[in-house]
């Protein structure tokens, strides 16, 4: 399948095979309609298997708004969640996200905004982690 997919240029030939695809540090970057489809995409390479998955982060926000410095849209976890249904069709996914804080030194409390679901501050910058289950099996439930 990869030999059909350098001489398409495409990957349309994968389309419906992949069981896992992660991605990180990269959704943040752009606009929202552009986000929707990188999830379009992503959707289209999700293998229709019980228990196939999407996963990954990217900077997230405590409400969901355009960032003027970027030219791009910050998510906050419902808003992800939301445009992940978009995509979704027949209640095939699942998804869950949350924020969370890898901020390892210390920073002074002006930069705290909001605390992540655990309590712990969040700082400017913060990450939004997600994962999409396509047809969850009775037995998996997605869980942080």
């Amino acid at each position: 399948m990869i030999d059909a997919c350098v001489e398409s240029g495409s990957l349309n030939p994968l389309q419906k095979c992949a069981s896992v695809i992660h991605t990180s540090t990269f959704s943040h970057l752009f606009n929202e309609e552009q986000q929707l489809e990188i999830v379009c995409r992503c959707n289209a390479q999700l293998s229709n298997k019980s228990g196939s998955l999407i996963f990954g982060s990217h900077c997230g926000m405590e409400k969901a708004t355009i960032r003027q410095s970027r030219h791009s849209f910050g998510h906050d976890p419902e808003s992800w969640k939301a445009m992940w249904k978009q995509v979704a069709t027949k209640g095939n996914v699942e998804i869950e996200a949350y924020l969370s804080d890898f901020e390892t030194a210390a920073s002074g409390t002006m930069a705290v905004k909001a605390v992540d679901v655990n309590g712990k501050p969040l700082h400017l910058g913060s990450w939004l982690l997600w994962v999409a289950v396509s047809h969850p099996a009775p037995l998996f439930q997605v869980k942080f």
